[in-house]
């Protein structure tokens, strides 16, 4: 993953400076924001946009994939917007993180 300020960790995936200032805000840690861009649930959004959302069954499946549980559930309430179109997939925003065990 790298930033638009070239910051490399990933070489697959892009986060843009919004995407890393909300992050920042909404407590979401990079290894989080990673973990559930890899391995989020997928949905459509709008004007093609992909929604990766760190889900109860999203972090089940990290465990089962050898993520320690104790990282995949920082990746818990994660959502994040992806432009998947865009070469490399960028990472647009940062929704505010929620907690899926309250409701």
């Amino acid at each position: 993953m790298r930033s638009t300020q070239g910051v490399d960790v990933e070489p697959e995936l892009v986060v843009s400076a919004h995407a890393e200032r909300r992050a920042q805000q909404r407590g979401v840690s990079m290894d989080a924001l990673l973990l559930a861009a890899r391995y989020g649930d997928r949905s459509r959004g709008k004007a093609g946009v992909v929604i990766r959302s760190g889900t109860q069954r999203a972090v089940q499946r990290m465990v089962r994939q050898g993520v320690p549980a104790s990282d995949a559930d920082r990746a818990r309430g994660v959502v994040l917007v992806v432009a998947e179109d865009s070469q490399p997939p960028t990472v647009i925003t940062v929704r505010p993180k929620w907690d899926w065990r309250v409701s």
